[in-house]
């Protein structure tokens, strides 16, 4: 529960009996107030999206210590999810990393939240990107994949261990790596990433767009996650409308429903 200071009678000037003026004293006092809790089951070891839609099929979030892919178009409803995943672990006091090459919508996050959220640009114009913090690394591009790996081992190591709560890992960089290292190279980082990020305790989100690549090269990396949710698009009487699923969660329970997406990100 999370404590609330309310503020009883602020301070007031009046006359008193004998025609003096006088001043209240502020008096102060602090309760507890509980959360809200959602209007759906949540299951315990779940790491909360912060996009209520999704958090409803998943029962919660992401089971913990699991490396699920989001596989989408760059569509407005992705970006949303995604902000929503790295603000409520930065809001809540984890340690959030977040390995991208458009660090634009993490700008304001890694400025604030200095001591628990980390950015990995991947990007030729990265200096220019961010301005230097000691939460923000500065990486040339996806060419190099062991200079990510030597940036994000570097960021582990400065981690408090005493740190209480959940890890998290956004991972945007899935389909730039991809198109440049292809299936083989990919697969093997891939795999040895989300086997570092586990062990450290990580949750993990892996963003890629399924329009870029060949059926091959998808194939080749989406049996490395745990599970998988789609979002996708269907034509209806009143246009496109955005489709969220789960299609799968290994050994977890998750719904089955498809749920048409609203730019809100909240049931």
């Amino acid at each position: 529960m999370k404590p609330v200071t309310f503020v009883l009678n602020p301070t007031v000037t009046y006359i008193d009996d004998l025609g003096q003026t006088r001043t209240s004293n502020t008096r102060k006092f602090t309760i507890n107030v509980q959360p809200a809790k959602p209007d759906f089951e949540v299951l315990p070891g779940r790491v909360a999206t912060g996009y209520g839609e999704l958090d409803k099929l998943l029962f919660g979030g992401i089971p913990e210590k699991y490396a699920v892919a989001l596989a989408a178009p760059p569509v407005d409803e992705r970006e949303i999810l995604i902000n929503h995943f790295l603000k409520t672990g930065a809001e809540a006091g984890e340690t959030t990393f977040y390995i991208t090459v458009e660090p634009e919508n993490a700008r304001a996050l890694a400025e604030k939240y200095q001591s628990n959220f980390y950015v990995f640009i991947c990007c030729s114009q990265a200096d220019t990107a961010l301005q230097n913090l000691p939460n923000v690394y500065k990486l040339k591009g996806v060419e190099n994949l062991t200079e990510i790996d030597i940036a994000l081992t570097k960021a582990c190591r400065e981690l408090d261990p005493s740190a209480a709560g959940h890890k998290r890992a956004c991972i945007q960089v899935t389909s730039d790596v991809l198109l440049q290292h292809h299936a083989l190279i990919s697969r093997k980082w891939l795999g040895s990433l989300i086997a570092n990020l586990k062990s450290k305790g990580f949750t993990a989100l892996a963003v890629v767009n399924p329009s870029m690549h060949s059926p091959e090269e998808m194939n080749a990396i989406m049996d490395l996650f745990d599970g998988e949710i789609r979002i996708t698009e269907e034509k209806s009487d009143k246009g496109r409308k955005k489709i969220l699923e789960v299609v799968r969660l290994y050994n977890k329970r998750f719904s089955e429903e498809k749920l048409t997406l609203t730019k809100e990100g909240s049931l």
